[in-house]
């Protein structure tokens, strides 16, 4: 009787040989083996795009480079949640349709992809995902049976179930269990499924029996109270970040740095003119080299994906990203686009034309800059601080009507923002000292070991003046939080360590860090102040927009430079919207993300050191001002005096006796 390996193909049996091995073997060529890539790799191995592309034919990652990081973080292992915060039209769906390729080829499971309407859900499986099947060779002999099943929203692939459904369909979100969750273009999204939860939740739900469920959401912002900033909000968010091809020096891609569009600061050349000129150009944030296109286009192949104001290390460059978190969220926006419509002319022109038009403006912000739109409340404007420039009065003299300088610092990796300001009556203030220094002991020196001038009137030190020192200096410790410490607590007497909170009972209260068991201070205790930055936002905005004629005039001294002027206009007071309740409440945000605001910091820092000195109690001349009622208003000298204590005599008492006491 021939044996079970008589009709067997000819195989290299194993070593140790056996029946068992050998149809395992057989079993397995009948499979394209799996290989260890990582999705990228496979999309440019297998993935060929249809007549629908710009770019027909094989896919290149190469050509597009940003999809990279992006598209690899799905073969982390570690990684269970993307999310994709980007402009229209550059690399998330694609990215997404790459990840599902990979899923289908190389690890396989149950999949769902939610689409904003059913009318999507259709056009997006016919249209989008199933070229994605029929054109590469790789997945084609995974197809279903029938072509006919192409046309449904359910697809029964030979190694695992893809099904498509729509936010406002419970039951679609509801319906199997899933190993892989696709939500596509979430702010759109209604606010719930139906009569039941919101449908990020209701989809998140069905990944509960599956330890290895990965989960990619991905949209355009819209506003503040949408679910991609939401989503983005629980993440570790990563930016792109780019060397200089000049000085080599990494950074964020920011609308502030495209130059060139105007004679200044938001005033612009008409749109066709810088088109037709080619007026824009990226300024890089390090040596204020002009990038051509081409080389911001060469340098996108270097892309290093990690937090804003994280120092590139080697291993980050060759890893292009850093070590990746459980959830992690990519924001990226038009510049970083190879395609013309990413260069800094075109979307200069396009931030020019979007200026007088409300609406224009709020899809450039959208769009382009894949920022959420924000209804502003309060904000600076870089034209009306100039105003407050006193030409006259030099950097590091003191007006003579000063009488105390405080001084607010921005702590960061490896360098140090202050502003020195001095205060006089009425809460007028004059801006001394704004700098940026590179250690502790430089900025030790510019603090308490610099003594400031008197102007005697005409720009020069008043001679026999003594020069005033900071008396107070706020530093924030959110950074290098040890290396704060020890350095407040080596001039405890004039800095304070502090902390920036949001809607504190008071403007600034002090905390105990280190405690005993018995909750009581230790000995050598740290201290920090926690300070309600909304508070003081809200009074430094008060305080340059003072009117004149008002004596709490803010003034700067002269030509402070362009970076002071830049981050003083990088936060705006906005509207803000509860999605659920729909109940608005008021807030400081960034202008634009990643942009620079040490130098706002500071100044808000610098205004909390002022209050806790009280200087808001100051007068003309440093003498008390007495309550006088009105009807002693018109005798009142110009100088008035205290009251002559009241004398009392022996026989006074001190509440006046009243019958049937």
């Amino acid at each position: 009787m021939p044996t079970a390996t008589a009709n067997l193909p000819c195989l290299k049996l194993p070593r140790f040989g056996s029946e068992r091995a050998a149809v395992t073997a057989m079993r397995r060529s009948a499979v394209p083996p799996r290989t260890e890539l990582t999705v990228s790799e496979w999309a440019d191995q297998f993935r060929i795009l249809d007549k629908s592309a710009a770019e027909p034919g094989r896919w290149r990652t190469d050509r597009n480079p940003i999809g990279r990081g992006i598209m690899n973080a799905f073969t982390n292992a570690a990684v269970q949640t993307i999310v994709l915060m980007g402009c229209t039209q550059l690399i998330k769906t694609e990215s997404m349709l790459n990840m599902l390729g990979y899923a289908i080829d190389q690890n396989p499971g149950p999949t769902l992809w939610v689409c904003p309407r059913e009318d999507d859900a259709r056009w997006f499986a016919w249209n989008r995902a199933r070229p994605l099947i029929t054109e590469c060779p790789r997945l084609r002999q995974y197809q279903p049976a029938s072509a006919d099943e192409f046309s449904t929203l359910e697809w029964n692939l030979q190694p695992c179930f893809v099904r498509f459904a729509w936010a406002g369909s419970p039951a679609g979100l509801a319906q199997m269990p899933i190993r892989y969750l696709f939500l596509d273009e979430v702010d759109k999204y209604p606010l719930f499924s139906g009569r039941e939860a919101d449908p990020i939740s209701l989809a998140r739900e069905r990944q509960g029996t599956f330890w290895n469920a990965k989960t990619v959401i991905a949209s355009t912002p819209t506003t503040t109270s949408g679910s991609i900033v939401r989503e983005m909000g629980k993440t570790q968010e990563l930016h792109a970040h780019l060397p200089c091809p000049r000085c080599g020096g990494y950074q964020v891609l920011t609308l502030q740095q495209v130059q060139g569009l105007g004679p200044g600061d938001r005033q612009f050349y008409p749109a066709e003119q810088i088109r037709r000129e080619q007026l824009g150009w990226y300024e890089c944030l390090h040596c204020r080299h002009h990038w051509t296109d081409g080389e911001r286009v060469g340098q996108l192949g270097r892309i290093v994906w990690a937090p804003e104001g994280h120092e590139i290390t080697p291993a980050d460059a060759a890893r292009g990203h850093v070590p990746f978190a459980r959830a992690v969220g990519f924001h990226f926006w038009r510049l970083y686009s190879p395609w013309p419509s990413g260069s800094a002319t075109e979307i200069g022109a396009q931030w020019a034309e979007a200026q007088r038009d409300p609406a224009r403006l709020m899809n450039f912000v959208n769009s382009t800059l894949a920022q959420p739109w924000a209804e502003k409340t309060e904000e600076n404007k870089a034209d009306e601080l100039r105003l407050k420039i006193l030409s006259e009065q030099p950097e590091g003299l003191v007006p003579q009507s000063a009488m105390v300088l405080t001084a607010g610092v921005d702590v960061q990796k490896d360098h140090y923002f202050f502003v020195v300001r001095a205060w006089g009556a009425d809460m007028e203030s004059w801006l001394i000292r704004a700098a940026r220094v590179e250690s502790w002991r430089a900025l030790e020196a510019e603090l308490f070991l610099t003594s400031y001038a008197l102007d005697d009137g005409t720009g020069q030190a008043a001679p026999g003046k003594q020069p005033l020192f900071v008396r107070l200096a706020c530093v924030d410790s959110r950074y290098d939080t040890k290396a704060v410490h020890r350095f407040v607590s080596k001039w405890a007497d004039v800095a304070a360590a502090t902390l920036g909170r949001d809607h504190l009972v008071r403007p600034y209260q002090l905390t105990i860090l280190d405690k005993d068991a018995d909750g009581k201070s230790t000995k050598a205790a740290r201290k920090a102040w926690h300070v309600d930055t909304s508070h003081y936002k809200d009074t430094l905005v008060r305080l340059i927009h003072s009117e004149p004629g008002d004596p709490s005039q803010w003034h700067l001294f002269d030509e402070p430079g362009p970076d002071y002027f830049q981050q003083m206009c990088s936060e705006h007071k906005v509207v803000v919207r509860s999605r659920t309740s729909m109940k608005t409440r008021e807030a400081w945000m960034p202008v634009e993300a990643n942009a620079p605001n040490h130098y706002w910091d500071a100044e808000v820092y610098c205004l909390a050191a002022a209050d806790m000195l009280q200087v808001r109690s100051l007068r003309p001349g440093n003498q008390p001002v007495v309550y006088r009622p009105a009807a002693a208003k018109a005798d009142a000298t110009e100088q008035p005096h205290p009251p002559e204590p009241r004398q009392r005599s022996d026989g006074d008492d001190w509440l006046p006796k009243n019958q049937d006491w």
